[in-house]
């Protein structure tokens, strides 16, 4: 079992337990506690989520930055429900390195298909293959 003194805690929950709660003392489980409900950074799922959910593009750039998504699984959700934009969007990240390999789409034509995405189809047929 880990030392909960050594758990990094959000500032703001120890601000909480101080001023809200009048706690003068470090009372780490209950710290922990709280923390665990404010911690609300987006990880792989949330990105995977938007990607299948046809996100906006500011969403999709807001999670970027808080995730280290595995573009496979975001590329195949987001052709897997036909969102040309974010399959777009994906692309247009290959250009400053922070997006998918090109390997990453090769499902992609597959799993839109599948579904009947016509539009998003016609995009990675015609495109895919010239992503660098």
């Amino acid at each position: 079992m880990e030392n909960l003194d050594e758990v990094p805690i959000f500032t703001v929950v120890r601000l909480v337990c101080r001023e809200c709660f009048r706690i003068t003392v470090s009372v780490p489980s209950v710290e922990l506690q709280i923390d665990g409900l404010v911690d609300d950074i987006p990880g792989q799922k949330s990105f995977n989520v938007a990607c299948e959910s046809g996100a906006s593009i500011r969403v999709l750039e807001y999670l970027l930055k808080r995730a280290a998504p595995d573009w496979r699984e975001a590329v195949d959700a987001a052709a897997r429900e036909g969102h040309l934009h974010v399959l777009q969007w994906m692309a247009a990240k290959r250009g400053d390195r922070r997006g998918p390999w090109k390997k990453d789409f090769e499902r992609a034509l597959q799993e839109a298909s599948a579904e009947g995405h016509l539009e998003a189809v016609k995009w990675l047929f015609d495109c895919a293959p010239t992503i660098t």
